[in-house]
């Protein structure tokens, strides 16, 4: 399947630090952020089922912006596992943001780290998708 580079891509970020904050998916096209779920409850399979839908739609390029993400657990770490696969599957890629030490230690643990491609900000992270 060939990639075009003005496909959409797929940003999951969370507007706060608070545990109790939501969860937003976008869809960014020709340079424009389209709105496609807010999740206020930032449980997996919430997030998994939202995901999904973009996915099932042709997505294959996402970004995770995990910078007020302030834990991740097995269960999150197998969503990401699972949208990198299908990414990568479909010619695209899954990029990931700023996770902090917390994070990042659960994917040295798992042994994920050389999987993942991580960079500092989501411009950054647009960037080389779209490379």
């Amino acid at each position: 399947m060939s990639q075009d580079h003005d496909d959409p891509i797929l940003i999951v970020r969370r507007p706060d630090k608070r545990l109790t904050s939501a969860v937003d998916l976008v869809h960014l096209a020709d340079g424009d952020e389209v709105h496609v779920a807010h999740i206020d409850s930032p449980r997996v399979p919430d997030v998994d089922k939202a995901v999904g839908t973009s996915l099932e739609q042709g997505i294959t390029r996402c970004i995770f912006n995990l910078e007020n993400f302030t834990w991740i657990d097995s269960a999150g770490l197998g969503l990401l596992i699972h949208i990198l696969r299908h990414c990568r599957d479909g010619g695209g890629d899954l990029v990931l943001v700023k996770p902090n030490d917390r994070v990042s230690m659960v994917f040295r643990v798992a042994q994920v780290e050389e999987l993942l491609t991580v960079v500092e900000t989501e411009d950054e992270a647009v960037v080389l998708l779209r490379s």
